[in-house]
């Protein structure tokens, strides 16, 4: 561990803030400095006539990096709730339909929290609704 554990109570209820800072800052520069050389370099090995691959760079090749200080399953547990509870709202309230949701949640290799719009099918809600209001 880089920073060791804060005092309870001195930067955060929990103490993680210094965690979450650092964690922040890595990513920050992983993005920023690191992801453009690793890309290149990546790129120029799988193009190497001598490599697995025989110079053919394989269409579907991606890679991250890994989470600096990833959630343990009881805080990704009660992230979940809370988008849910989220997520609930709006589909109640019609900010969201609830098919953007699922499928954003649930229609991927892994889920993700982020909400894809679905846009065509907004467009035609617009239409029908503004229709409706002028009696069409």
């Amino acid at each position: 561990m880089l920073l060791g554990n804060s005092p309870k109570g001195k930067l955060g209820e929990s103490g993680k803030s210094e965690q979450l800072d650092l964690g922040r800052a890595v990513k920050r520069y992983q993005n920023k400095q690191i992801r453009k050389p690793l890309n290149r370099f990546f790129r120029l090995l799988w193009l190497a006539k001598d490599s697995p691959t025989q110079g053919d760079y394989p269409d579907a090749f991606s890679w991250e990096f890994n989470d600096p200080y990833p959630l343990n399953q009881g805080d990704l547990a009660v992230l979940a709730d809370r988008y849910a509870n989220s997520y609930s709202k709006y589909v109640e309230r019609g900010v969201l339909f609830p098919e953007e949701v699922a499928e954003s949640l649930f229609g991927q290799a892994e889920p993700s929290f982020e909400i894809i719009l679905n846009r065509d099918r907004r467009s035609r809600e617009n239409t029908k609704r503004c229709l409706a209001r002028v009696g069409g």
